[in-house]
């Protein structure tokens, strides 16, 4: 009898630290210090931002992660992270929703994390490593992002990217079927590309990806952005020019989708179309300014002009240039804190109208 009661307890105990393993504490989600509120957009009313589907075991919020993901690939980054945070609160217990967390923290292609950026993410991939009990897809997604942030605080983020890229080929051969594995690898590429390599052989090897899954998903936001992301060189950006002419229709609720074409336009002197893609872009930037209670002026904003001034100046349209500066003296207030260190944003929309029209 007492052994009969001493195996009772040891079974009661498995399945209670087994319950309890599953689902972190309030605690440790309170530590990662997750964004949180309602979705701010500006644009369309029934948020657009394009369609993504990828295939999780927390089915019950497929909506939000999906929601989420197609947020993360505009590069919508502090709204993604409030809609993974929606996830955990929902079903704490799916390790996804951190690795979506982790992935909020990331934003390869632009500045790289802070420190605290980096922290909420290693913890976060901390807890999903946890969870990670279910299949073996969702584990090596979040292995191959744990690339990424281990050693952060050692090795630098070129390294790091590195790390996530060659993670990411592994998880790209591996599951054939996955229909995210392909644009998280062609990002990975990007990410890692060496800028010494006037080959661009990782672009180029991105692009071929990203282009024959455009045929197949032409409304998937990470594919029609990264398209231009791959191919925003001398010499390919002819290549992106039916992405850079589709990606604001597929994601209009984005700033950034709106800016973005203009990066090919730019490369091929479609002024026009450049003026027009800033012209919305800013608009949208300011809009989600006023919304998030951004003070001064979003970095987002100050891109956008970057382009329009650039687009005004290449048509001799000096008068339009010289109004995109006449911004409040408060410019020096900008941004979020995830998009400081994108230097060449801030002071160009000012100084070149300015310079041109004394020179001339």
């Amino acid at each position: 009898m007492k052994k009969l009661f001493l195996r009772l307890t040891v079974v009661l105990l498995f399945f209670s630290l087994s319950c309890r393993d599953k689902v972190p504490t309030k605690q440790a989600i309170g530590d990662l210090h997750l964004l949180r509120g309602e979705l701010i957009t500006c644009g369309p009313p029934d948020k657009e931002f394009g369609t993504v589907v990828f295939e999780t075991s927390c089915r019950d919020v497929a909506g939000d992660f999906n929601l989420g993901m197609a947020l993360l690939h505009s590069f919508e980054y502090d709204e993604a992270e409030k809609v993974f945070a929606r996830v955990v609160d929902k079903e704490p217990g799916c390790a996804m929703a951190y690795w979506g967390v982790a992935m909020s923290n990331f934003h390869p292609l632009w500045a790289p994390p802070t420190a605290a950026e980096l922290k909420k993410g290693n913890d976060a991939l901390s807890i999903a490593r946890a969870l990670a009990r279910g299949p073996s897809r969702e584990r090596d997604y979040i292995d191959a992002i744990s690339g990424f942030y281990g050693d952060w605080d050692r090795l630098d983020h070129h390294t790091r990217c590195v790390r996530f890229e060659k993670a990411m080929e592994k998880l790209y051969a591996a599951y054939p079927g996955d229909r995210e594995a392909p644009v998280l690898y062609a990002l990975a590429l990007t990410a890692a590309a060496d800028p010494a390599d006037k080959t661009l052989a990782k672009q180029r090897k991105a692009g071929a990806i990203l282009t024959a899954l455009y045929q197949q998903e032409p409304n998937h936001p990470g594919i029609v952005h990264y398209i231009i992301h791959t191919y925003d060189y001398p010499g390919l950006a002819e290549l992106a020019l039916p992405a850079a002419r589709k990606y604001a229709a597929v994601a209009p609720s984005s700033a950034h989708a709106l800016h973005m074409p203009s990066h090919i336009f730019t490369r091929l002197g479609l002024w026009d179309e450049c003026i027009h893609s800033n012209q919305v872009s800013v608009a949208s930037a300011k809009c989600y300014a006023e919304a998030a209670g951004i003070k001064g002026h979003w970095d987002e904003e100050l891109h956008g002009l970057d382009y329009l001034v650039y687009a005004y100046l290449q048509k001799g349209d000096d008068r339009h240039a010289k109004e995109q500066v006449g911004l409040p003296e408060d410019d020096h207030e900008r941004s979020s804190p995830q998009f400081q260190g994108r230097l060449c944003v801030c002071g160009y929309p000012f100084a070149i109208p300015a310079g041109k029209q004394a020179l001339g």
